[in-house]
């Protein structure tokens, strides 16, 4: 059993699972790969709460702006989250633009996303 088997079956959060899957089963082998898809899923679940509160965002948002606005932080309402948010973020910035996140860092950033995810869906 893997840490997302609990979203597995839940067909409206497909892409969330699908993204937080490949961050696990590639954390060792394709570190890049792995933080790469912990930020994806960190981005499907802001989206996510957004349409859920019914904020529009634009398309050309950036994840951080996103992060930053007021409606999200209220969201999470937890200092250690959002440092886990920004940690989340920037490790999947680094690994889409220059490609060299070490297993430590991408294993953080899978640590990040589980104790996000689980959270934001408790909530």
């Amino acid at each position: 059993m893997r840490n997302f088997d609990y979203i597995k079956d839940l067909h409206s959060l497909n892409d969330l699972y699908r993204f937080c899957n490949v961050a696990e089963i590639t954390q060792v082998s394709d570190p890049d790969q792995s933080a790469v898809n912990s930020r994806k899923a960190l981005e499907w679940m802001v989206r996510a709460i957004y349409s859920i509160k019914g904020v529009a965002i634009g398309e050309r948002t950036s994840l951080f702006e996103m992060v930053e606005d007021e409606t999200f932080k209220e969201f999470v309402n937890d200092a250690k989250l959002m440092m886990a948010v920004h940690y989340v973020r920037k490790v999947g910035n680094i690994a889409a633009h220059s490609g060299n996140v070490l297993r430590k860092e991408s294993f953080f950033a899978l640590l990040n996303i589980y104790n996000f995810v689980g959270a934001a869906l408790v909530k």
